[in-house]
């Protein structure tokens, strides 16, 4: 399944409150992909935010929301899909 994607991403990270970080963040790709009989032409867009914070010296953690909107050369495989993440992450 051969696919070409071209995509453009921007973020940025603001450290506001100590040991805390808050950053939005804008996507846009561009590309093609081909299944079987199927060749699909794509657009998504997106926009987040992601809110970080140290938790210990080892743990820290984070929570994100993003808004992405596919549209699509192929019917019905247009979608909009929106995402809660939340990490938490262990240094060793």
């Amino acid at each position: 399944t051969p696919i070409q994607l071209f995509y453009v991403r921007y973020g940025m990270s603001l450290s506001i409150i100590r040991n805390c970080a808050f950053g939005p963040y804008l996507t846009f790709e561009s590309g093609s992909e081909s299944r079987g009989i199927i060749q699909e032409d794509l657009t998504r867009y997106g926009a987040g935010i992601t809110a970080s914070r140290r938790i210990t010296q080892k743990l820290s953690g984070s929570f994100s929301y993003q808004y992405l909107t596919k549209q699509s050369s192929v019917p019905n495989f247009d979608y909009t899909q929106n995402r809660l993440v939340l990490n938490l992450i262990y240094h060793f």
